[in-house]
């Protein structure tokens, strides 16, 4: 890690449940809740948000916008 970098915590995972496979889901930039969840990017995309697609067997594949 390079110096003045910080280590960000991994959002809550536990948040994620089976209405949320197949849907994009914006998590609060402090991780702890689920703020915006839609068919596509566009629909969650916003200022510092940790953006994942929700995959069909509930894994998730992070985005960075």
């Amino acid at each position: 890690m390079k110096k003045g970098e910080k280590v960000i915590s991994a959002p809550d995972l536990s948040l994620i449940n089976e209405q949320h496979a197949n849907k994009w889901v914006a998590f609060s930039s402090d991780y702890k809740k689920i703020v915006a969840v839609g068919d596509n990017l566009a629909d969650v995309s916003g200022d510092s948000r940790v953006v994942m697609k929700v995959l069909p067997k509930l894994g998730y594949a992070p985005v960075v916008i």
